[in-house]
């Protein structure tokens, strides 16, 4: 490491900036992103990258060597304004911290993955999934889809920022990222996890950014400066900004019957029910915390497949915005024996509770209940907050509601 304060690199920042354009245009005007997805789901093993031992050593592990590196830094930084010794690495150890929280934290982990909507390829159309494909920079409903860009590729990719904080040794500093970014890579693109352009992008965008950082390495912010009050109010709004982009949402979906549909959604079972092959009778009690309830009567219900499968569907699409950690669910359980509706031998009894957990800003949800026409209805419908919709109700049909805000 020198001591010698370099001009910026203006050159370096901007070469990775037109290798990001240059990127991004190839994969637009080729197809390469589903080429090579195709490659992987055609073979002999679907997504064989979920049965080779390295590449899940890389998912589960990989990530936490750019973890290491950027809280080494933050804990260089903070030590240097006590421990004299460590006062040289105060430079670079705010380098490493803002590079890692920057890079694969706010830009990929938060803005890209928060608020591009772009699917994962196992969830697109054609590779296993139903939505629609996106390319890189087609942005779509924010949240729905978190492919774009790859966390971990950004974390391997992370070490590019080390030829800027070792000069002379720049060459093997580029070699060595450049081989962990390419298997990692390889090991999200062969898990149907990302696509191609998912894992290259970062690449220069993390270069442009660590050439940007860079005079870093070389200042010495005194300790007074973090005691200003115009410095702490802009870290105060800088902290809030990320977290309020951090927990955008978006969940679509669609179930019919007690199996869980394919790559979306809570784990269903089914709901052992006692009774005929067809019951006379269905008591549904829907208790949603946020978000409104719609419930329609089909002519044509999905087929009964006996006890234990359900002759009704269920439909949702959830989009919201929190505190990191927050979740929510639908999940389906037997209705509980003893409540305000008698449950007899030949009904089937499905409760469908919402749960959310965590701290939301936005929370919006659409449910919809398709019930089948021809069947007895008892139906508790509880909605804490939302909307209730019932559709015409057939001849001879009754609904009971309970729970519902005065």
């Amino acid at each position: 490491m020198t001591q010698r304060r370099p001009a910026f690199p203006t050159a370096d920042c901007l070469a990775g900036l037109a290798l990001a354009a240059a990127l991004t245009l190839a994969f637009w005007l080729t197809d390469w992103d589903r080429q090579t997805a195709h490659w992987f789901l055609s073979g002999a093993t679907p997504w064989p990258g979920r049965s080779w031992a390295w590449s899940e050593l890389l998912y589960r592990f990989g990530p936490a060597a750019a973890d290491l590196c950027g809280a080494a830094g933050a804990a260089a930084f903070a030590l240097s304004f006590g421990w004299p010794p460590a006062r040289r690495w105060r430079g670079p150890g705010l380098y490493l911290a803002l590079l890692l929280l920057t890079g694969p934290g706010l830009l990929s982990n938060l803005l890209a993955k928060g608020l591009a909507g772009r699917p994962r390829p196992v969830e697109t159309a054609g590779f296993g999934g139903a939505w629609g494909f996106r390319r890189p920079f087609d942005l779509g409903v924010p949240g729905k889809g978190m492919s774009f860009l790859s966390g971990h590729a950004s974390n391997a990719w992370y070490f590019l920022g080390l030829a800027f904080l070792f000069p002379r040794r720049r060459r093997a500093a580029v070699a060595g990222a450049c081989a962990f970014g390419c298997a990692m890579g390889l090991a999200r693109v062969s898990q149907g996890a990302h696509w191609l352009s998912d894992v290259l992008l970062p690449a220069p965008l993390i270069w442009a950014l660590a050439a940007a950082l860079s005079p870093l390495i070389h200042w010495q912010p005194p300790a007074r400066l973090f005691r200003r009050p115009a410095f702490l109010t802009a870290l105060a709004c800088g902290v809030l900004a990320c977290v309020a982009l951090s927990g955008v949402r978006y969940e679509d979906r669609r179930f019919s019957g007690p199996t869980r549909a394919a790559g979306a959604g809570p784990t269903w079972r089914a709901l052992a029910q006692a009774g005929p092959a067809r019951p006379r009778e269905v008591d549904v009690e829907a208790d949603l915390r946020v978000g409104d309830l719609e419930a329609d009567f089909e002519a044509s219900p999905p087929a009964w497949a006996g006890p234990g499968a359900w002759p009704l569907t269920l439909a949702e699409t959830f989009q919201g915005q929190g505190l990191p950690g927050s979740h929510d669910t639908l999940v389906a359980e037997p209705l509980p024996q003893g409540g305000p509706i008698a449950v007899g031998p030949d009904a089937l009894a499905v409760r469908f509770a919402q749960r959310t957990t965590g701290f939301w800003f936005v929370a919006d949800e659409r449910v919809r209940l398709g019930l089948p026409e021809d069947l007895d209805l008892d139906a508790r419908l509880r909605d804490a907050d939302g909307v209730l919709t019932i559709g015409g109700l057939p001849p001879g049909r009754r609904v009971l509601l309970a729970g519902l805000p005065e």
